[in-house]
Formats: structure tokens, C-alpha cells, sequence
């Protein structure tokens, strides 16, 4: 149990959240409370000195109970969500209430994202793989250099945390999350688990998915499993075979078993510690 407790303390990730960013309201943030909405069910408060906590009245009517759904930071560009499920209320008023709040929140126009916000945020809230591999739901202004930037984090395949993006109108809507062929790996020593890459599944994603992008990378690792190739065909001759014609054919043999022992060493090897990762997740 100690050793567990010692697990959880080392590795804290931080939980996926929702963040708007866009250019909070000056005036409010001058303010101890204030009522964001006609019914006073989203409230602004100073809890602190420059710390804004964004608050939810459960009952409209009676305003007795108070929930803590967010934070607005001091230098008024960020709001960040800490509690998803008031979104699930579809009821007309919570609606009707939220972006009127976020309408008076913010300086931004939102007309553009209000017919779809809600939507977005289920799916994201449904799709979640975990505090590991899914990240923030992040809506901000469309900004041409952020999306060159976001096109070049989605285009590195080698990374297993990329930017799913839409462009709604004058907004960006990012979803950040994982590449389907990759898994956690270990948590030895109380370390999070390292994000990996399986690479049988990274060529079956190459070759089902083939475009200017995905060519490269089969190219490139195509190459590489021709050097391998070579690099043992020249270690066959040089300590198997002597230099005759005749042995040519059987060197080709010998290196392409000898290769497809590597290669199949590879995968073999990476289901080992796989397994010994979710043998030790589950014991430990």
C-alpha cells in the first residue's frame, strides 16, 4: 500500500480541461461579483487578490448552491474549466444562461461557435482517452500563424500527441489527443507512463492512409528495412560465405531470413514490454 501511495505521489498528471481563450471583459475582473447572466446563474467572483473563480448557481431561483466550474486568470486572456458536467444540461435556460454569460465575459464575438459549442464539448467529453493520452479541448481566435503551427504539429507523425482542428468561422476549435498506434508504456519507479509508438501499427497506418504525408514516412522506413537488409547481407558474406557468383543467391537467402529476424525481433520485443506494462499496472 506504501509502495502504491508512493506511486500516486510521483506521478500527478494534469487533468484535461477546456480553456477559452479570448479577451475577457477589464471591467468585470475590477469587481468583487458579478452576475453574468439575467438570471444570475454564472457569477464571476475575486476569491483572492488576482484569482477569478467562475461559479454556477445549481438552483435559479433560490441561488443556494454555489458550484465552482472555473477560473478566469488576472491577465484576462484565459478561462479554464474545471468541471464539464453542467455542459450536459441541455435544457434551454442553461443555454440561453452560458452564452449570455460568456457573451458578457468576453470582448470576442462568439455568433460563429454558438450553434455548435455544446455539441463539440460532448464529444470531446465522450472521446476521452484517459488523462495520458487526450489533452485540452482549447477554443480560440483564428489566427493564420497558429494554424501553420498546428498543421506542422499534426503532420509529425513521430509524435504521438497531435492537434485534432476545425476552423468554425473566426475561431479555432482544438482538440488535443493521440495517435491511434501508440500506448503507454510502464510506470516504473513511480515515473508516469512514457507515450510510445507501435511501430506494426504506425505501417499499417502508412499504408491505409496514403497521401503527401504518410508517403514520406513509408519511404523512409522503407529505406531503412533496405539497409537493414543490406547491412546483413554484408555481414553473411563477409563470415558465411566466400566471394563466389554461385553463393549470391544463397547470401540473399540468408540475409533477408536474418532481416526478417530482426524485424520480427522488434515487434516481438515491443509485445514483451507491452504485456510486462499492463502486467505491472495491474499487480502493483
Amino acid at each position: 500500500m506504501l509502495f502504491s501511495a508512493r506511486i500516486v505521489m510521483a506521478c500527478t498528471p494534469s487533468l484535461p480541461t477546456i480553456i477559452i481563450e479570448a479577451r475577457i471583459n477589464k471591467n468585470l475582473l475590477d469587481q468583487q461579483k458579478s452576475c453574468l447572466d439575467q438570471n444570475c446563474i454564472y457569477v464571476l467572483e475575486k476569491d483572492q487578490p488576482n484569482y477569478f473563480s467562475l461559479k454556477r448557481n445549481n438552483n435559479a431561483i433560490t441561488r443556494s448552491s454555489e458550484q465552482d466550474i472555473g477560473t478566469v486568470d488576472n491577465e484576462g486572456k484565459t478561462i479554464r474549466f474545471k468541471d464539464f458536467l453542467f455542459f450536459g444540461d441541455k435544457t434551454l435556460l442553461n443555454e440561453i444562461a452560458f452564452f449570455e454569460a460568456l457573451e458578457k465575459l468576453i470582448e470576442n464575438d462568439i455568433s460563429d461557435i454558438k450553434p455548435l459549442l455544446f455539441e463539440e464539448i460532448e464529444k470531446w467529453i465522450e472521446n476521452k482517452k484517459g488523462s495520458f493520452l487526450s489533452g485540452n479541448l482549447i477554443i480560440s481566435p483564428y489566427d493564420p500563424q497558429k494554424e501553420s503551427e498546428l498543421l506542422k504539429r499534426k503532420n509529425q507523425l513521430l509524435n504521438c500527441h497531435y492537434p485534432e482542428y476545425k476552423i468554425v468561422g473566426n475561431w479555432f476549435i482544438e482538440n488535443e489527443t493521440s495517435r491511434d498506434y501508440c500506448y503507454l508504456f510502464g510506470r516504473i519507479g513511480g515515473m508516469c507512463p512514457l507515450t510510445v509508438i507501435s511501430y506494426p501499427k504506425f505501417l499499417l497506418f502508412l499504408l491505409t492512409n496514403i497521401n503527401s504525408i504518410t508517403i514520406s514516412y513509408f519511404f523512409a522506413l522503407f529505406l531503412l528495412i533496405i539497409l537493414v537488409v543490406m547491412f546483413a547481407t554484408y555481414l553473411v558474406r563477409k563470415y558465411f560465405f566466400r566471394r563466389r557468383k554461385t553463393n549470391v543467391i544463397l547470401t540473399i537467402i540468408a540475409a533477408t531470413i536474418l532481416s526478417s529476424c530482426f524485424l520480427i525481433g522488434i515487434v516481438v520485443v515491443e509485445r514483451i514490454f507491452r504485456y510486462l506494462s499492463l502486467f505491472y499496472d495491474y499487480f502493483i
